[in-house]
């Protein structure tokens, strides 16, 4: 069921309600929105700024912010996939092996990228009913759709860090590559081959055959649930892959292309900052700053106050020193991300790495 808004020098917004895309567990508060949204009382018994075309205009002036904000999130995962790719390739030296040895930072970034672009076309093309999203077999073995769905059950029955020692979802998602690029022939599926650049399997072939299902889900979530505002007016939506234009896609896709990889020399550290513009600082960098907490707020709410890093006074409080509790887990977090390679050292802070 769709509803349409036009105007004279504005593009048509439309607003679909596809009801296989509803999650089964929250179907029935997804049923009473539906309902709210489209019984009597909504055209003649609420404020007009709640009826169902102002929210659609609403909807449509709001498309600018939730591109941009895709756009950043999209970056993140890139950084989220460059960073596995990191992990692959130290365990395979581990192993003896050479691992991206010979593949440059630039490649690596490169081929980040094409796993997101990948996953964004896919999304949007099951959407728009382009892949079999309506087969069974596709929908619960290939598809990117059900995907994410899967992975936060499985959160929801233990934790995220339960996802760090698989990747199934992973292997399936390369499957969905093959299979888009080289097509399916099967009783049950049926897939024409797309073939085209994007998916071709030949243009990383050092792609790396485990990535944790962790990492996957914070990819998924990036590409289909967006934060859109500030403070008490930050909402999550779902993304729309239907209702995006491929104009939008491709502002998304122009925006990585802005930034570039780089083989770091030595421990980076990134700093929380306004969103698209925070700083990744080389460690030394840091160790060389004054220690004592107000010294060293001063010293990087001056030095990288571009990044909206913050005041002053608000890193202080930041900087001041961690609980028993607290610390506990920062040392946690710091020996995940470190893989237990952490020196013992007397002092965990507030600032985010």
């Amino acid at each position: 069921m769709g509803a349409g808004l036009g105007a004279a020098r504005r593009v048509t917004a439309t607003a679909v309600f596809d009801a296989v895309a509803w999650p089964e567990a929250a179907q029935r508060d997804v049923v009473r929105a539906f309902v709210s949204l489209l019984c009597r009382r909504r055209f003649f018994g609420v404020p007009d700024a709640e009826r169902l075309v102002p929210l659609l205009r609403r909807s449509l002036d709001n498309q600018e912010e939730l591109t941009e904000a895709l756009g950043v999130q999209v970056r993140r995962a890139v950084e989220l996939l460059v960073a596995a790719f990191g992990r692959a390739d130290a365990r395979e030296r581990e192993l003896g092996g050479r691992g991206l040895e010979l593949v440059t930072a630039h490649e690596v970034y490169r081929g980040a990228v094409s796993v997101m672009m990948r996953l964004v076309f896919l999304l949007f093309a099951e959407e728009r009913r382009l892949l079999p999203s309506d087969n069974e077999l596709y929908a619960t073995e290939y598809g990117a759709g059900r995907l994410r769905a899967g992975l936060e059950d499985r959160v929801a029955e233990g934790s995220e860090e339960d996802l760090e020692h698989t990747s199934a979802a992973w292997h399936r998602m390369l499957a969905l590559f093959d299979a888009v690029y080289h097509g399916i022939a099967h009783p049950r599926l049926t897939m024409h081959a797309h073939a085209g650049s994007l998916f071709d399997p030949g243009a990383f072939p050092w792609l790396p055959q485990s990535v944790d299902d962790r990492t996957v889900l914070h990819m998924l979530r990036a590409v289909q649930r967006v934060e859109i505002g500030r403070g008490r007016a930050r909402e999550v939506r779902t993304v729309s892959f239907r209702a995006l234009d491929v104009e939008q896609i491709g502002y998304v896709y122009e925006g990585l292309l802005s930034f570039e990889g780089l083989r770091a020399d030595g421990v980076v550290v990134g700093l929380d900052g306004r969103e698209g513009r925070a700083e990744e600082v080389p460690l030394s960098v840091l160790e060389a700053l004054p220690s004592a907490p107000p010294e060293l707020a001063a010293a990087l709410a001056e030095r990288y106050k571009d990044s909206g890093i913050g005041s002053p006074a608000a890193l202080a409080k930041r900087l001041t020193p961690l609980g028993a509790v607290e610390r506990a887990e920062a040392r946690r977090k710091l020996l995940a991300v470190t893989g237990g390679d952490h020196p013992s050292r007397s002092g965990c802070c507030r600032t985010s790495a």
